[in-house]
């Protein structure tokens, strides 16, 4: 009994392999509601700001969308999406540091609101203002401020968009 047992443990420690487990979870049911996130602000009349708003947009955009749980609405074609019944909503001023009309957003299936001011400072950094705001729960998720050099964007975009 002694040898069988000096046997089997002898096996344990000889042909033990590390067994490692993983799950992969693929959440691709049509079925499921995606959250509907309006993008405002990543436009201006400067060109260069413009171009590079667009650029940290498109970024933006790109990573929640790889979810398949987000649907991002910009601006510009918001009237598409909505087959143009809200046209109010298209032609949005809006002021960053002012609380949303969350009654405009009522009467849509939009469920979150991201605001963005983006600027050149002194030295050529973009300057970045942010707010996404829930417009269900009628409050702020998050507010933040971002300075970046032009080999920063993409990280910046990132960063936002893992907030988001």
């Amino acid at each position: 009994m002694k040898i069988i047992k000096i046997l089997v443990f002898l096996i344990i420690i000889f042909f033990n392999k590390t067994a490692f487990a993983s799950i992969t979870i693929d959440i691709k049911d049509s079925n499921i509601k995606k959250t509907k996130i309006l993008f405002i602000g990543f436009e201006s009349k400067d060109f260069a700001v413009d171009n590079e708003a667009k650029q940290i947009l498109h970024k933006i955009i790109y990573n929640p969308k790889t979810t398949d749980l987000v649907e991002s609405i910009t601006q510009n074609n918001i009237n598409q999406s909505y087959g143009g019944k809200n046209q109010n909503i298209s032609a949005l001023e809006f002021d960053i540091n002012q609380i949303p009309d969350f009654e405009k957003y009522s009467k849509t299936d939009i469920e979150g609101l991201v605001l963005a001011q983006i600027n050149h400072d002194v030295i050529g950094n973009l300057e970045i203002r942010i707010r996404m705001w829930d417009l269900l729960d009628r409050k702020q998720t998050f507010g933040k401020y971002y300075s970046t050099s032009q080999d920063n964007y993409r990280k910046t975009a990132n960063t936002i968009s893992d907030e988001i």
